[in-house]
């Protein structure tokens, strides 16, 4: 998968904090599940074994049959979550990858990340090397444990059995083309952490601007 540029949408304020300070915010994903915000409130935020099905188990014991399980079927569907029991934080930001052109030539960014602010922070690839090796030099330091990688979008609403990971969100999350980094928290509250000054490689503009922009493939005359 190539990764041509990240992107981190945002109130001013805060763009301009991740870009002078490099000042991070690792928000407890118990705390993404109750958001009022509809762009980021998500009820299936960290779970790990999903069980969707339009029924329940009821087991009895009978005095003469023994122990008996049944599966009761209900008119609507039902949902069993299990979710991971860790303090997790979560830091994400907009990946452009050839993954989420889907075999098209071309794709505008969805105008629904304005919702996360009318600021963007951009981080080119020819400077994710500098940006990770700050990233991880900072998350080394705090001793906690930490991961990071691209969100891969799947139905969760699926019948049956869905076995997610904290990497993983459903469909209609599919918009977001998120790259996520992760860190085991000790408590249910925010880790803030600075990896220093990224204006030599960053830059920041409204996001409205990004918006009309066309980000496209050019093949080589080899066909490359």
């Amino acid at each position: 998968m190539d990764i041509f540029c990240l992107f981190r949408f945002g109130e001013k304020r805060y763009v301009e904090n991740f870009l002078k300070k490099g000042e991070i915010r690792f928000s407890p994903i118990k705390k993404i599940r109750d958001s009022p915000d509809k762009e980021r409130s998500d009820e299936l935020e960290g779970a790990t074994h999903i069980v969707n099905g339009g029924f329940f188990k009821m087991e009895i014991e009978h005095p003469i049959l023994g122990k008996r399980s049944f599966d009761i079927a209900t008119d609507t569907a039902s949902r069993l979550v299990h979710y991971d029991g860790r303090f997790i934080g979560s830091f994400s930001t907009y990946a452009i990858t050839s993954k989420i052109l889907g075999g098209k030539d071309s794709l505008f960014i969805d105008e629904r990340v304005k919702e996360f602010g009318d600021y963007a922070l951009v981080i080119p690839s020819h400077n994710f090397d500098e940006y990770f090796s700050r990233l991880r030099s900072a998350l080394d330091a705090t001793g906690l444990k930490y991961g990071y990688g691209y969100v891969s979008y799947t139905d969760l609403a699926a019948p049956g059995d869905v076995k997610p990971d904290i990497f993983t969100k459903g469909l209609n999350f599919a918009y977001q083309s998120e790259h996520r980094v992760v860190v085991v928290l000790e408590k249910d509250e925010p880790l803030f952490i600075n990896i220093g000054s990224l204006e030599d490689i960053a830059l920041t503009t409204s996001t409205e601007s990004w918006l009309t922009t066309e980000f496209k493939i050019t093949k080589r005359k080899n066909g490359k």
